[in-house]
């Protein structure tokens, strides 16, 4: 073959070149249908010496390549390289038309030297194997045809056929290059825009019930619909497309964006499927209140969307109020102030229904928190509402404590006039309840916590009006022993007691003096006016937190206050009392009074205080194990205070010999555990015969020997030379 002098190729020129290639059918046709070889090879020849573009003349001899005999395929590449195609494209073409992928590879080396021709004439190549079956379409397959045809200009001819094989072809699983394959497609589809658009649109038609309809309008969408197909497109996403998403065909659903976009058809059609589709009214919850988010919407959307949301809230429950509190449209600053209470209202409902279950209160305190005023403002109408009265004096302390945690970090004076009308409402509320002649016994708690409720509300700095604090002590006083909540009642006027007036500290104060002196021994006391207390209630509610609150009340107080004074010596009176067998205790309350009174030894500074708390601890030390006395005694084991050091000694050495003998008392170890951290200045005999001591219970495998040496070994504090010691020993 001689080589024709070729004509100054310019690349601009190309994409209107190829849209001539029907010209070409008659000489495809006669290249196709020419099966012996002398046949094909003389049409290959007739093709060279024709008077066609040498764009042409390429395109028809790759066409040729679809030959399996070689003879044919050699006379091909001869011909490409006459008409001048790239050398540095001659061998990888060679290699990927027998079916070698090193020629793929290669070809991605060499794809930035490349022409706009030599581009299309390497996918032409590549279509012709795609379309014989050489070539299969994978990962770097995809990744070419995506860099190659961003790169250069497509024909559209060429990229429709390319865009019709990969549709037909099998589709990859793995997620990474079924993403790739979408960008090859918007890719092909932004070089040939009205064609490819086209093109997709109509194979959307045709594919009634393939899974690629979802490829495809996703394809379409990234492509930019046209107003013409605004409306089918809408149509599909919002039909067929949410229907798959709905019944699980699809784990995602990738047009929301689209129909919050169109917001004021696509907000109308979600409240109307709502109603209709029950079983999936959460999911569409969930995507109605983003949409609505998302969009630029007016006051008529916002309406008809909450107004959904609250209907199903009302029969679903728990379901859809997580789905709002947790949603983005309880969020949005845009929100009406209208419909922040009625969702707070729906909240605070729930949480009387689902009182049992603490994660959930959490959860929906959380989301009243985000509401603010309006939802101080739901609780309290609820409250005082007639049609929640039943509910309320079921579960009304849960609302009340949920009030207090709202309140208790808010600040505003729209909060502060909704609490200032509340505690004198509440009253007249309680006071009703209370001048009944027969409270039941749910009421009776309902009171009690209330009380408790309303006494830390109205310690708060944001309550203002103290005068209202008088009446509420005053009542909480007189209904003190009327309701099973005493002891709730007791420990919240001691804790509340640094933040009261100084009037209405002084009264509590007396209160527990009082308190203090009363008999509590359960087989000689007359109940007074506890008609209906019982000794359990006396022995494991009441006398811990008097206790508690005494000591919590006493400390709070100055050392040289009258009132403090007393109170130590009703508690030196009282623990005589019950050492004594004056008053019958049980056991455990016993041992919650002897470390009341250590608790008290520690915190005080007064040394009179100290000498004779230690003094009353001391006496008739016999009735305690040593490890009790001895734990209590700790904070003055290096006091001055006289008597006390021999005494915490006697009592070491009392509790070593029982350990000796093997009998050992609730917390023996734990106690030696103690001294070695917190007396490191005593003589060195105690502290070796404390060491010895613990060692000789890990041999003897004593759990509480086992645990305190491992607590001891992981804290900073114990000195060096005990840690040495113990690890020798044990191993540890």
């Amino acid at each position: 073959m001689q080589t024709p002098q070729l004509p100054q190729r310019e690349s601009q020129e190309l994409p209107q070149k190829w849209e001539q290639l029907e010209t070409l059918a008659p000489w495809r046709f006669k290249l196709l249908t020419s099966d012996l070889v002398e046949h094909k090879l003389t049409t290959l020849q007739d093709i060279y010496r024709a008077e066609l573009l040498p764009e042409y003349k390429i395109y028809l001899m790759l066409e040729a390549l679809r030959d399996e005999r070689a003879a044919v395929r050699e006379a091909v590449f001869a011909g490409l390289e006459c008409l001048g195609l790239n050398n540095r494209l001659l061998m990888p073409l060679r290699q990927l038309a027998e079916g070698n992928r090193q020629g793929l590879v290669t070809l991605c080396e060499i794809m930035a030297a490349l022409n706009d021709f030599d581009a299309v004439a390497v996918l032409m190549l590549l279509l012709q194997l795609l379309e014989n079956g050489k070539l299969t379409c994978d990962h770097s397959l995809l990744l070419f045809l995506r860099d190659v045809s961003g790169r250069y200009p497509l024909p559209p001819a060429l990229a429709v056929r390319f865009l019709r094989l990969l549709l037909d072809a099998p589709w990859p699983q793995q997620s990474e290059t079924a993403r790739l394959l979408w960008q090859v497609f918007v890719t092909l589809g932004r070089g040939c825009s009205d064609v490819a658009y086209q093109f997709l649109w109509q194979e959307l038609r045709l594919r009634q019930a393939d899974d690629k309809r979802t490829f495809l309008l996703h394809v379409l969408r990234e492509l930019g619909i046209r107003p013409a197909d605004e409306e089918e497109f809408f149509c599909h996403i919002s039909g067929p497309e949410l229907d798959k998403y709905l019944e699980r065909a699809q784990t995602l659903y990738v047009f929301e964006r689209d129909l919050a976009t169109r917001s004021e058809r696509a907000v109308p059609m979600l409240c109307e499927l709502v109603k209709k589709q029950s079983a999936h009214a959460v999911v569409l919850l969930e995507m109605l209140e983003r949409i609505l988010c998302q969009a630029n919407h007016d006051e008529s959307l916002m309406r008809q969307c909450c107004q959904t949301i609250l209907a199903v809230a009302q029969k679903t429950g728990v379901p859809a109020l997580e789905c709002i509190v947790w949603g983005t449209l309880f969020h949005n600053e845009k929100l009406p102030s209208v419909w922040r209470k009625a969702f707070a209202r729906e909240i605070v409902l729930t949480i009387l229904n689902h009182k049992s279950v603490p994660e959930f209160y959490e959860e929906m305190t959380t989301a009243l928190s985000r509401l603010g005023t309006p939802a101080v403002e739901a609780i309290v109408a609820v409250l005082f509402g007639t049609q929640y009265r039943t509910q309320v004096r079921k579960a009304g302390a849960q609302l009340m404590r949920c009030l207090h945690d709202l309140t208790r970090n808010m600040s505003g004076n729209m909060v502060g006039e909704v609490l200032q009308e509340f505690v004198p409402r509440s009253m007249e509320q309680l006071a009703e309840i209370a001048s009944q002649p027969k409270v039941p016994i749910t009421e009776q708690q309902l009171v009690g916590e209330w009380v408790v409720f309303l006494y830390r509300l109205v310690s708060m700095p944001l309550f203002q009006n103290k005068s209202m604090e008088k009446k509420l002590l005053q009542f909480a006083l007189e209904s003190l022993w009327q309701f099973p909540a005493t002891g709730s009642l007791i420990n919240v006027l001691a804790e509340m007691f640094p933040l009261l007036l100084p009037a209405s500290r002084k009264q509590v104060a007396q209160l527990f003096h009082g308190l203090l002196q009363r008999n509590w021994d359960v087989a000689g006391y007359d109940f007074d006016k506890i008609e209906e207390a019982t000794d359990v209630q006396i022995h494991l509610y009441w006398l811990p937190v008097i206790l508690q609150g005494t000591a919590r009340i006493y400390l709070s107080l100055p050392r040289r206050n009258p009132v403090r004074t007393a109170l130590h010596q009703a508690i030196l009176q009282k623990w005589q009392a019950v050492l004594t067998w004056k008053e019958v205790w049980s056991p455990g309350n016993i041992t919650l009074f002897l470390k009341t009174m250590g608790q008290l030894l520690a915190a005080s500074h007064s040394p009179k205080e100290q000498e004779s708390l230690a003094a009353a601890i001391l006496s008739r030390r016999e009735q305690f194990a040593p490890a009790a006395i001895l734990s209590t005694l700790m904070p003055l084991w290096t006091s001055d205070i006289a008597g006390v050091r021999d005494a915490c000694l006697a009592l070491l050495q009392n509790l070593l010999d029982s350990l000796a003998e093997d009998e050992v008392a609730g917390g023996s170890y734990e106690a030696l555990g103690q001294i070695l951290l917190n007396y490191t200045t005593l003589t060195p005999e105690p502290l070796s015969a404390v060491l010895h001591a613990l060692v000789t219970g890990y041999h003897r495998h004593h759990e509480k020997a086992v645990g305190t040496i491992s607590f001891l070994l992981k804290q900073n504090e114990l000195p060096p030379s005990h840690r040495q010691f113990l690890q020798d020993k044990t191993g540890f």
